[in-house]
């Protein structure tokens, strides 16, 4: 059997109100030779009912059910299925754009680049935001000589930390050997990307867009009630896997977790307002020490952090505290 150009891999977890728009996009893609593996990793709300019923309908559909075990394993799952050349990723509640793959496909033909990296635009009317666009300006391509010239930008999520707008030679994938940590709830796609950016030898970015990414109440990435821990995990994995990445790239990822962690985690983990964090202009306020003893939330949290920081391994932290 003829292995198909591109996998599309999508894992789903009660996404029922979504899923069937979804799968519809990537059917009616213009470029027809892709195999779409779904992963429904133990729905409770008839996503799975749904993914049924599509898969009849269309040959190039596998779908498989798994016990819930978190995005992360649902995509491993079906990347030991794919039989693609390249692979890409959707989520269960976003749309791929009808000429995302002849878009990818074109870029591929010409370049043949390990990654390819699309635009996107954001919806989210409910939140007051309607086609917001995350764009590439032009289409060029980079060699291995030359792919430091974006090396911030892909590592700081200038093109977006998802794998959702991008395209992977599968031949890239098995030679960094990387997959999803299972540990990580959120950030396991940006993790995905650090770790695979090293291996990559050449990288072409396209103008088209490739996603439309629906911004809601339930999006992984807008839930903030557990973002703390969230953090600590993701530390701790970069930390455990830091070694692995060249010079370069761990400036570029230490200076990110590290500016995250003074400009967003901190101030959420003190409870600081929305108002009161929107009158930080200054990293250093958040390095002053008797700026943090005058918040009145702050009180022995101190202690906590210089702990945290510690276990993390972030030494370069613990001297403002």
């Amino acid at each position: 059997m003829n292995k198909p150009f591109f996998s599309i891999i999508l894992p789903c977890y009660n996404a029922a109100r979504f899923i069937g728009e979804t799968i519809l996009s990537v059917l009616n893609q213009t470029f027809s030779d892709f195999e779409l593996i779904i992963i429904d990793d133990g729905s409770k709300d008839g996503s799975w009912d749904l993914i049924a019923e599509a898969q009849i309908k269309d040959p190039r559909i596998e779908a498989y059910r798994i016990e819930n075990s978190g995005v992360s394993v649902a995509r491993n799952t079906a990347l030991k299925k794919a039989r693609g050349l390249f692979v890409t990723f959707i989520d269960a509640d976003d749309i791929m754009t009808a000429n995302a793959l002849t878009a990818y496909h074109a870029s591929i033909k010409k370049n043949n680049s390990d990654l390819t990296i699309g635009s996107v635009a954001i919806h989210g009317s409910e939140h007051g935001t309607t086609n917001l666009r995350r764009d590439i300006l032009s289409s060029r391509t980079f060699d291995e000589a030359t792919k430091s010239e974006i090396a911030r930008d892909f590592l700081q999520g200038e093109f977006d930390h998802a794998n959702w707008n991008k395209v992977y030679k599968m031949e890239l994938i098995s030679r960094a050997k990387v997959t999803f940590e299972k540990r990580l709830i959120t950030g396991e796609d940006m993790m995905f990307n650090w770790l695979i950016w090293d291996s990559t030898k050449s990288v072409s970015l396209i103008k088209d867009i490739v996603m439309q990414y629906r911004l809601h109440d339930n999006n992984t990435s807008r839930q903030k009630a557990t973002r703390w821990d969230y953090f600590v995990v993701k530390s701790q994995f970069y930390q455990e896997n830091r070694a692995a990445l060249n010079l370069n790239s761990r400036v570029i990822c230490d200076s990110y977790l590290n500016e995250g962690f003074w400009y967003y985690e901190l101030p959420l983990k003190l409870k600081m307002t929305e108002d009161s964090r929107t009158t930080i202009k200054d990293l250093s306020l958040l390095r002053d020490l008797e700026f943090l003893k005058r918040h009145r939330l702050f009180g022995g949290i101190r202690v906590k952090i210089k702990q945290i920081l510690f276990k993390l391994g972030l030494f370069d932290l613990l001297r403002w505290l």
